[in-house]
C-alpha cells in the first residue's frame, strides 16, 4: 500500500487487493456491504468500480474520513446516508 493511500486506520487494506476481491465477487451495478467500513476504502473502490455500496461505520471520526475520501467520486448529499445513534 502506497504512503499516498495509507489514512491511519489499523486495520485498512491496499485498494488494489479490495479491487481485485470486488472484480471477482461482484458485477457492476451490484450493491456491496461493508459493515465495518473503516476509513472507506472498500466503498471508494466500489465507486471506481461501478459498484452500488452500503458502508457502516459506528465511528464519527472514519465515518467522517470515509464522506472525504469518496466526495469526489459523488454528490454525498444525494448517495450517502449518515445516522449516528
Amino acid at each position: 500500500m502506497s504512503s499516498k493511500e495509507r489514512l491511519g486506520y489499523p486495520t485498512q487494506k491496499p485498494e488494489a487487493l479490495l479491487e481485485r476481491i470486488i472484480k471477482a465477487s461482484s458485477n457492476e451495478n451490484d450493491i456491496v456491504l461493508d459493515a465495518y467500513c473503516g476509513c472507506g476504502t472498500t466503498v471508494a473502490v466500489c465507486q471506481k468500480l461501478d459498484r452500488q455500496w452500503i458502508g457502516i461505520e459506528l465511528s464519527e471520526k472514519y465515518t467522517e474520513v470515509a464522506r472525504e475520501r469518496v466526495q469526489h467520486f459523488v454528490d454525498l448529499n444525494k448517495q450517502m446516508k449518515l445516522e449516528f445513534n
